[in-house]
């Protein structure tokens, strides 16, 4: 009967994990399906050459090369339609997000994600400039949103998001790659 009793609990056990790991990657999928949308600028529920040149226009400030643009389409494309679905768009994402994990120090892409919207480089990202990063990737949140998302999460008070703060920030949107690489190695949050 004590066996039966250790075997139960280790069966529950597996369950939970199981239920903790299709939660993260339904997680994982709903976070991709929001970037996702962010490319396809059309909603046709793929994203075509036009749609991802106008994106890599926002941030490549050395201008697109339709060439890259037609390769980087070439490597999502796995059925080779000319555009790139959800599916493959997350599959990209996932192996993505792996490589990331195992290859990229989560600190150093903290700082420079920081860096890119901190626009004038005074160590904080204040509400205009996260609204201009939002509204830069085709997003419509008013200025007044942005304020509100900011002030929920500033806890000092300064009305600006500083580096920590920021992480807090990419955590409630599901973006923990600093937590996942910390697991990896063994540390702790």
């Amino acid at each position: 009967m004590g066996r039966a009793l250790v075997e139960g609990e280790g069966s529950e056990e597996r369950r939970e994990r199981i239920e903790v790991a299709r939660a993260e990657d339904e997680r994982q999928e709903r976070s991709w399906k929001a970037i996702f949308d962010v490319f396809d600028g059309d909603g046709q529920g793929s994203i075509d050459h036009d749609e991802l040149r106008e994106l890599l226009e926002k941030f490549c400030s050395d201008g697109t090369d339709e060439s890259q643009i037609t390769k980087i389409i070439g490597l999502l494309d796995d059925d080779a339609s000319g555009e790139v679905d959800f599916e493959e768009f997350y599959n990209f994402g996932c192996a993505l997000e792996h490589h990331i994990t195992l290859h990229c120090d989560p600190q150093e892409l903290l700082r420079d994600m920081f860096e890119i919207i901190d626009d004038d480089k005074g160590g904080l990202i204040t509400v205009q400039e996260l609204h201009a990063t939002i509204r830069g990737i085709g997003q419509e949140l008013s200025i007044d949103d942005v304020y509100n998302l900011i002030r929920d999460i500033d806890d000092d008070g300064n009305g600006a998001l500083d580096i920590h703060e920021f992480h807090l920030l990419l955590n409630r949107v599901g973006c923990d790659f600093l937590g996942e690489a910390k697991k990896r190695k063994g540390g702790h949050h």
